[in-house]
């Protein structure tokens, strides 16, 4: 049900910046290649504001739960952990 209904939270760009600017842990940004089409303005701003490191890997909207992608994503977190 709750993806019939508009999200009851949306930020401005400024918002989001200022969100950005108060995390204060490292942060990965795993996207999926054919996943949710985020323009690349806003992948590469949220990348300049929080300094973080945006990876891309194959596979869709779910790749962290599809048979075919999942192990790749686990991997790539265990090894960011790991460091």
């Amino acid at each position: 049900p709750d993806l019939l209904y508009p999200h009851i939270l949306y930020l401005t760009p400024q918002a989001n910046d200022a969100f950005f600017r108060d995390m204060q842990c490292p942060t990965v940004w795993i996207r999926a290649k054919n996943g949710w089409p985020y323009p690349m303005e806003w992948v590469n701003r949220a990348a300049e504001t929080l300094g973080i490191t945006v990876k891309t890997l194959e596979g869709s909207h779910h790749f962290h739960a599809d048979p075919e992608t999942c192990e790749a994503v686990a991997q790539y977190v265990l090894k960011r952990i790991c460091q």
